[in-house]
């Protein structure tokens, strides 16, 4: 017996939750910020969508994260630390090659 199968989608929407639940995990990140004019802070994971922009092609994914940081922490390491975050999870959840994770820091957390 043949076993037939349709095509899996994933929505440009779920891969941005995806990048923004990642990054908002890594320590050191205060919150994502909405990439809009005043950089409006983003409080619930249904608004995570509107800090991350991704563009997905062929060969994978290109993703730019806007996020505010806490003062104290160490910023570069923390955009590392988020770059590594988000290219793991959709690699890991989709399987989808990842091949940039820009870090937009927006603003301090006072």
């Amino acid at each position: 017996m043949e076993e037939r199968q349709g095509t899996i989608r994933v929505s440009p929407h779920v891969v941005a939750a995806i990048i923004a639940l990642a990054a908002a995990s890594v320590p050191g990140v205060a919150c994502l910020n909405a990439y809009t004019p005043g950089n409006r802070r983003l409080r619930s994971p249904e608004e995570f969508g509107r800090a991350v922009r991704i563009n997905l092609h062929d060969d994978g994914v290109h993703s730019s994260i806007y996020l505010t940081v806490k003062r104290d922490a160490n910023w570069m390491q923390v955009g590392k630390a988020v770059q590594q975050a988000a290219a793991e999870a959709i690699e890991r959840m989709l399987g989808l090659d990842v091949h940039t994770v820009n870090i937009y820091i927006v603003d301090v957390a006072r």
